[in-house]
C-alpha cells in the first residue's frame, strides 16, 4: 500500500496571526481561500501552514466519502437489495469506522481551531487513538480482499441501487478509500515534522509531532501484518479444499501459512511447475 508524497516548497517558519487566522478559519469550516487572498499582504502561508489545512481539509473529504458508503450500505440492508451476508462481507465494520473518523475529525478540528499559534499538538490526537486506528483499520483492511470479490460477484444485483452507488467502478473506488487515507497519514505528518524545526517551534511541539508520527507508522504496519495474516489464511483455507489426497497429514496442524509462491523446478530435463508453501511447521510443495 503506498500513498503519494506531498508536494515540498514554501516558506519556513512558525505561525504568525494571519496564518493562526486562516488555520482557525479552516477548522471552523469556512474557505480558507479567502483568508489567504485578504492577508496576502501580510504573507503568503508557509509549507507548514498548507500541510496542517491540507490535513484538515482532506479529512473532511474523507469522512463524507465513509459517510456515503454508509449511506449506500443502509439503502441496500433497507430495501433488502443484497443478503445481510452479502452487506457483511461487503462493509465489514464500516460503521464503527465512520463513527470514530467522526469523532477524530472533531478532534482534529478542535486542535487546530483552539490551540496556541505553533503549537498544534496533532500528534497527540494519534497517540491516543492508535489503538482505535490498529483495531479498526485492521479488520476493515483486511476485509477489503474479499470485499473487493464481493462486489464483483454481485455485481447485477448491486445494479439495482446503481443510482446511489455505481457497483462496477464506483463501489471499488469507495472500499479501498480506507487503506489509502490509514497509508496517507504518515506521509502527512512525517512532512508536518520537517517543517516543524525544532529551532524554531517549541521543543514539547515537535516532540509531539514526531511521537504521533512513530504511533501511526505503528497503526499502519499493524494493519498490513493483519492483510498479510487474513489473506494466508484464505489460502490456505483454499489450498484445504484443492488437496484432493494429504496422505494422513492433517492441514490444521501445519500451523500459521506464513509464505506462499510458485517456482520452476528442473526434474530429469523437464521443468515442473510447482507451487511452495510454507507453514510453520512445515513445507508443502504442491503442483498444479
Amino acid at each position: 500500500m503506498h500513498g503519494q508524497p506531498l508536494q515540498q516548497g514554501g516558506e519556513e517558519g512558525g505561525l504568525d496571526g494571519s496564518s493562526s487566522k486562516a488555520l482557525a478559519s479552516a477548522a471552523a469550516g469556512a474557505d480558507a481561500t479567502a483568508d489567504t487572498a485578504d492577508l496576502a499582504v501580510t504573507r503568503e502561508l508557509t509549507t507548514r501552514d498548507k500541510v496542517l489545512i491540507e490535513l484538515l481539509q482532506t479529512e473532511r473529504k474523507y469522512v463524507a466519502d465513509l459517510e456515503r458508503l454508509l449511506g449506500y450500505m443502509t439503502h441496500l440492508s433497507n430495501n433488502n437489495i443484497v443478503s445481510i451476508g452479502v452487506i457483511s462481507a461487503l462493509f465489514s465494520n464500516l460503521k464503527a469506522l465512520v463513527d470514530f473518523q467522526r469523532g477524530f475529525l472533531i478532534g482534529l478540528e478542535t486542535v487546530l481551531r483552539s490551540t496556541a499559534t505553533g503549537d498544534e499538538r496533532v500528534g497527540s490526537l494519534f497517540i491516543q487513538l492508535e489503538p482505535m486506528f490498529s483495531s479498526l483499520y485492521c479488520i476493515f483492511c483486511a476485509n477489503f480482499k474479499q470485499a473487493s470479490e464481493t462486489a464483483m460477484d454481485q455485481v447485477a444485483q448491486l445494479q439495482a441501487a446503481s443510482t446511489v452507488m455505481e457497483p462496477t467502478h464506483e463501489l471499488p473506488s469507495f472500499l479501498i478509500k480506507p487503506i489509502q487515507r490509514i497509508c496517507r497519514y504518515p506521509l502527512l505528518l512525517k512532512e508536518l515534522v520537517k517543517r516543524t524545526p525544532d529551532t524554531e517551534f517549541p521543543a514539547a511541539t515537535v516532540d509531539d509531532l514526531v511521537a504521533g508520527l512513530e504511533s501511526i507508522k505503528r497503526a499502519v504496519d499493524a494493519v498490513n501484518e493483519a492483510r498479510r495474516m487474513h489473506e494466508n489464511q484464505l489460502v490456505k483455507d483454499d489450498l484445504a479444499r484443492r488437496v484432493q489426497d494429504w496422505k494422513g497429514y492433517d492441514i490444521q496442524s501445519f500451523g500459521m501459512l506464513l509464505l506462499h509462491d510458485r517456482f520452476m523446478m528442473l526434474i530429469q530435463d523437464y521443468q515442473r511447475d510447482l507451487v511452495i508453501f510454507l507453514f510453520e511447521k512445515i513445507i508443502v510443495c504442491c503442483k498444479e
